[in-house]
């Protein structure tokens, strides 16, 4: 014989623990932990029935809550529920517009009375799985119990037609014993605008009553109401078979006892198994270090993953005083609120409720919402997310008390792994994005304004869920005085020469590094000084240079990459340039790269280098220089961060050309002007270019010559510039359309999008440099940028920048 593991009081005072999974004695001690109370009338429908209120008022010992509970369970309404104003005074609240008397909403919130009332579905975070569609409707929940009560108020239109009672000669489904409609009620009170609302509350619940003959319905001395129900395996056994017979998916046993299951109820169990159907069991009152039978099934191999077994938490998600414990079942164990829960409401009354017998339900009830939002999802793998996603309580990892944690149904209706997205019907690709990634903001709000990016993909449980794969290339943001300042340098150096020809050597490091992440240096897992070294040599007509420098140090100031809008893209740590002069023109080719780095602990990137060659011409005041050349970009193009080992992967390349002239206009004032544009092909496997991406930068400045005496000097400049921003280019991907319904077949489409950005960045930059022989450098600057990162409408960015050095 088996018991029910709830625990119940009519009074606060004397809690009545039902011991669950013990071999039936007669009813239970007068002293056990918790319990559930009738909750007396009040005058707002569903009185604030949390802890217990006005206990005291429930003299007339008489409670018997058995007989006809419909119109109010506990007897003896209390002194003032008469007097309440106008029983039924129309019920519209704020009765202003009259059409439209109270739309109900057709989900659940977490805000609303009925969700509030019970403090357990919050706990369990049960508004974000109602937030996506789960309502456990069409899933069947079998309640092997007592036998619900006949009409509920909470559970009108919940109980299926084809409960039954498996003791076929007293033939009533309907029991004496509220025990059943307690667990039912959690699972699947409804969501109707009074009591409160069971975690699945559209579920079916398959009332299967299965208490021994005469068991149920004793009364305590003491005037309490309380469960005494036995039952027997072979009922229970009996029960499954019907349960599995009628299409339940989910049984849930609030009973048990102390001692292994018959082999009739372990057949059954195992048939129940091999059928899909899973079961969620008690864990039992006992305040035990393990649970009792059948809970401890949950990790015998023949059962293992499709018994779950549910232990008590209160309010503060700490285990009850009375649960018992994980113990050996740990691996198969969780645990949900089952301490003072509110259920069985009948408009003006509530019961608080205590036990594992009600934890359980609300496992039960998590897992119809699992298998009805994700048709496709086995018991047994509904089973597995819940434990997967458990928070973890106690000791790290699974542990001996929580088991696996505390059910949270946020986490649970979260993709769970990579994500596979389909390209077409036999090409599956993982979307996987790797922290860091980001676009460049040469793209500006061109992924984020998209939607054609929005397909379906499936998690490793083969669940499909709405992704939008822009989400996982974020645009960057650039730092708006990112450079303002140079790093004061400390610098070594040698020099020599002779009748046409010299040779010189400089060392330098930064010091105090001012901003250590700068260009790439956040990639980097060590971070190092910034330094370079640069080697010139001039000899005759003939220029050689070759830089390097580490954590990104800007290039020397004489090497086109420290200051052309592409090959600067390029974030070179090492180049080479060589340059030959004659008759006012200069012929000129460099190369540079950047160095492997290692991105976190992900992968290596791969370096991206410029090769470029130019042409300079000098002739009285003006001077001109034009260049064409080409930027390899394996991790992304122009300036984004896309580690080619995932599945955003996009490497590309980009043909540039650039004009450049300067114009002495005064003697002390030089104007210039910088146009460029590129021409950029790439290709990932979500993306491709339709055509190729043509892109501009251009930059304007006025800068002033030194003046002042000897060793004091002033020097101004302004400059206007937009950086490197797409100006057309479409891409295109091949993606599967979200479906209507879930479980409906994929049709593929192909989506364009633009690649230009929707705002247009221009920086105005106003610096000042001034220097004191003995004093050292004051440097200031003045910056404001529009549409700050080729965002559209973005306000109006200002930054201001001051540095002063000196030696002493």
């Amino acid at each position: 014989m088996r018991t029910p593991m709830g625990l119940r009081l009519e009074r606060p005072k004397a809690a009545c623990l039902i011991l669950g999974m013990v071999l039936t004695t007669a009813a239970c001690a007068s002293d056990g932990g918790g319990g559930s109370s009738g909750l007396p009338p009040t005058p707002t429908p569903t009185p604030a029935p949390t802890p217990a209120p006005t206990p005291a008022p429930t003299p007339a010992p008489t409670p018997a809550p058995t007989p006809a509970p419909t119109p109010a369970p506990t007897p003896a309404p209390t002194p003032t529920p008469a007097p309440t104003p106008a029983p039924t005074p129309a019920p519209t609240p704020a009765p202003t517009p009259a059409p439209t008397p109270t739309p109900t909403p057709t989900t659940p919130s977490s805000g609303s009375t009925e969700y509030q009332r019970s403090y357990g579905l919050a706990a369990i975070q049960a508004s974000a799985a109602f937030g996506q569609g789960g309502t456990g409707q069409g899933i069947t929940v079998a309640v092997i119990d007592s036998g619900v009560f006949a009409n509920p108020p909470d559970l009108t239109g919940a109980i299926s037609a084809d409960s039954t009672d498996i003791i076929s000669s007293r033939g009533q489904p309907n029991g004496t014993d509220q025990h059943a409609t307690f667990v039912a009620g959690v699972i699947a009170s409804r969501f109707n605008g009074q009591g409160t609302i069971g975690v699945a509350y559209d579920s079916t619940i398959l009332n299967i009553r299965a208490d021994t003959p005469g068991s149920c319905g004793t009364t305590s001395s003491s005037g309490d109401s309380q469960s005494s129900c036995k039952f027997d395996d072979a009922n229970i056994a009996s029960g499954i078979n019907y349960a599995v017979a009628h299409g339940a998916r989910i049984i849930n046993l609030s009973v048990g006892g102390s001692t292994p299951s018959s082999t009739a109820f372990q057949t059954a169990l195992s048939q129940a198994v091999a059928a899909g159907v899973v079961v969620t069991v008690a864990s039992g009152n006992d305040g035990n270090a393990n649970p009792d039978y059948p809970a401890l099934y949950a990790v015998d191999p023949r059962y293992q993953g499709s018994v779950l077994t549910v232990g008590a938490t209160d309010e503060n998600n700490a285990i009850t005083s009375y649960s018992n414990r994980a113990g050996s079942a740990a691996a198969g164990y969780v645990v949900a609120p089952g301490d003072n829960l509110i259920t069985n409401c009948d408009g003006t009354n509530c019961w608080q409720i205590s036990g594992t017998s009600f934890s359980s339900p609300m496992a039960a009830g998590a897992l119809a919402l699992l298998l009805q939002a994700f048709p496709n999802l086995s018991g047994k793998q509904a089973i597995a997310i819940l434990e997967q996603t458990a928070d973890d309580l106690g000791a790290p990892g699974v542990d001996s008390v929580y088991g696996n944690g505390l059910i949270d149904l946020n986490k649970a209706f979260q993709p769970i792994g990579a994500m596979s997205v389909p390209q077409s019907a036999t090409r599956v690709s993982e979307a996987v994005a790797v922290a860091g990634t980001n676009v460049s903001t040469a793209f500006g709000d061109a992924f984020v304004r998209t939607q054609a990016l929005t397909t379906v993909g499936f998690d490793s449980f083969g669940r499909m869920f709405k992704v939008d794969l822009a989400s996982g290339l974020p645009t960057g943001r650039p730092t708006l005085v990112s450079g303002g300042v140079t790093p004061a340098m400390q610098e070594t150096g040698v020099a020599m020469g002779g009748k046409g020809f010299s040779l010189s050597f400089t060392a330098g490091a930064a010091m105090p590094d001012l901003d250590p992440l700068r260009g790439t240096a956040r990639l980097v897992q060590q971070q190092q000084d910034r330094a370079d070294l640069d080697l010139q040599i001039d000899a005759g007509h003939f220029s050689f240079q070759a830089w390097q420098g580490q954590n990104g140090m800007a290039p020397s100031p004489d090497l086109a990459a420290a200051s052309n809008a592409f090959a600067s893209l390029a974030h070179p740590t090492r180049a080479v340039r060589a340059a030959y002069r004659f008759a006012g023109l200069t012929i000129s080719t460099e190369m540079g790269a950047s160095s492997r780095q290692s991105f976190f602990d992900y992968a290596e990137l791969q370096p991206s280098s410029y090769a470029m060659t130019s042409v300079g011409f000098a002739r009285g005041r003006w001077a001109l220089a034009g260049s064409i050349g080409r930027l390899d970009e394996p991790e992304g193009p122009l300036g984004s961060l896309i580690p080619g080992q995932t599945s955003f992967s996009m490497p590309a390349s980009t043909n540039f050309a650039t004009l450049h002239a300067d114009f002495a206009a005064l003697s002390w004032l030089t104007l210039s002007g910088e146009g460029s544009v590129g021409r950029t092909r790439a290709q990932s496997t979500f993306l491709n270019l339709a055509t190729p991406l043509i892109s501009s930068s251009w930059r304007l400045t006025a800068r002033t010559q030194c003046t002042g005496p000897r060793g004091d000097c002033t020097h101004f400049e302004l400059d206007l510039a937009q950086p490197v921003r797409v100006e057309q280019g479409r891409f295109w991907a091949l993606l599967a359309d979200v479906p209507e319904a879930y479980g409906d077949p994929l049709y593929f489409s192909r989506r364009t999008f633009s690649a230009a950005p929707d705002g247009r960045e221009l920086d105005l930059r106003l610096g000042m440099d001034r220097s004191w022989s003995g004093l050292g450098l004051l440097q200031l600057q003045f910056v404001t940028a529009r549409d700050a990162g080729n965002y559209a409408g973005q306000p109006l960015s200002l930054g201001v920048l001051a540095n002063w050095r000196t030696r002493f």
